[in-house]
């Protein structure tokens, strides 16, 4: 009789086990005040500047959609930098990550799952603030609509712009804990509200990445924002990604703070 081929054990695909590990990090959110900070911080943003809109000349109010992707942009690096380093603090809590070391998919797949949990949470976020400002703009009396291709294509930008920010601080996260990535956080904020928001940076804020997402929300009007900020931001994210993998396939965890 031939020989019975033996079968190779079944191996799930990356795209799959990734969609697993995402799907396990966002549930252990699930009794915990972030998943409710997550949800509602966006719909307070959009209602608390359609109320200010609405107490504005209607002149006023229609540069509003603007102002309120160019505050986004100056508060991200804050948010994404608690974001982030609280959920690292839940791992280190639950186990001193020993649920991320010891899952059975491999170290790179583990930590892509993580970063693009972040990116989803926070382009989820924006979008979601974005439309409720646009629908609350056409629904309350006095308001003129915006123009809702040109905005969500800043919106689009904005996030793009500030995906090497997730990257560094999904790294500085796992790698120096909650502390650093709040305070490097607070600190791009800064940045980003004076290179990116002011004159003062009309020169050097293609080498500043916290200056990307400001500069981008405002195209067209910044006419040399893609090649200067878009660009740049696509491969600086692609490298600290593929860095931060590469790392995290060494790494054996941090002890707690004290």
């Amino acid at each position: 009789m031939p020989e019975l081929r033996r079968r190779k054990p079944y191996r799930s695909m990356p795209a799959v086990t990734m969609l697993r590990l995402m799907r396990a990090d966002w549930m252990k959110t699930r009794r915990t005040p972030l998943r409710w900070a997550v949800m509602a911080a966006p719909a307070a943003y959009a209602l608390l500047f359609l109320w200010y809109m609405s107490q504005l000349p209607v002149n006023a109010a229609q540069r509003m959609p603007g102002v309120f992707l160019e505050v986004w942009t100056v508060l991200f690096p804050l948010a994404i930098g608690a974001l982030a380093g609280l959920l690292s603090l839940q791992e280190e809590h639950a186990g001193h990550y020993s649920a991320l070391l010891g899952s059975t998919a491999s170290r790179p797949v583990v930590y892509a799952a993580r970063l693009l949990l972040l990116v989803l949470i926070n382009a989820g976020g924006l979008l979601c603030a974005a439309t409720m400002l646009l629908l609350g703009m056409r629904l309350i009396p006095g308001l003129a609509a915006a123009d809702a291709g040109l905005f969500h294509g800043g919106v689009l930008l904005a996030f793009a712009g500030a995906l090497p920010q997730i990257a560094l601080h999904q790294w500085l996260g796992l790698a120096l804990g909650w502390g650093a990535s709040v305070g490097i956080g607070g600190a791009g904020l800064l940045t980003a509200a004076i290179v990116g928001a002011t004159g003062v940076g009309d020169r050097i804020w293609p080498l500043v990445p916290w200056a990307w997402p400001v500069r981008l929300a405002q195209f067209p009007a910044e006419p040399d924002a893609l090649t200067r900020g878009l660009l740049p931001a696509l491969l600086l994210f692609a490298v600290l990604a593929m860095g931060g993998a590469a790392w995290f396939g060494r790494w054996e965890g941090r002890r707690g703070e004290d």
